[in-house]
């Protein structure tokens, strides 16, 4: 009798044990990256970045995503941005794609075998509409990465000074 409760306690605890291992890699396991093309928020209506100088304030929030076209794969961000103008200031968006070559793993894929570095960066046209607006513009990314992913920041244009910018806030990366 002791031979069989023996195996079958044996059998219970392999049986255990590989249910705690399934349970331990489904933890562990990284999630999905959105695929390529797919819209990644940043900030929104309720709390954009914003940045405040020389008696002006922009906000502004957005989506991006990385995109094949004619241009090849890009970085592309469309925000949404609005200030108030004190003396014939302008507003704009600013993005620094970042690429990273190694693995990366959940949650928004900042976690990576190796670091994201600075790709490249870009602007949007500089605008004096007031009211608010989407302005569209993209970057290369970098040929030998493997994720991206891109800083953001809203900025002032104001003549004969220093361009004051928000905060940066960075998307969750992507595959591409």
């Amino acid at each position: 009798m002791r031979t069989v409760s023996g195996r079958l306690g044996a059998a219970v605890l392999a049986v255990a044990f590989g249910a705690a291992l399934a349970f331990f890699a489904a933890i562990v396991a990284p999630a999905q990256a959105a695929p390529k093309g797919t819209w990644v928020n940043w900030n929104s209506s309720s709390s954009p970045l914003t940045v405040t100088g020389y008696g002006s304030t922009a906000r502004g929030y957005g989506k991006w995503r990385v995109v094949d076209n004619s241009q090849g794969t890009r970085s592309y961000t469309s925000g949404y941005y609005w200030y108030s103008n004190a003396d014939n200031h302008k507003k704009y968006g600013w993005m620094m794609t970042q690429s990273n070559s190694g693995l990366c793993v959940a949650p928004q894929y900042t976690s990576c075998s190796s670091s994201y570095y600075n790709y490249t960066s870009n602007e949007s046209s500089h605008s004096n509409t007031t009211g608010g607006q989407w302005l569209d513009f993209s970057t290369r990314v970098d040929p030998g990465g493997s994720y991206a992913r891109a800083q953001q920041k809203v900025c002032l244009d104001v003549p004969v000074r220093s361009d004051p910018c928000s905060g940066a806030t960075l998307t969750e990366g992507v595959p591409y």
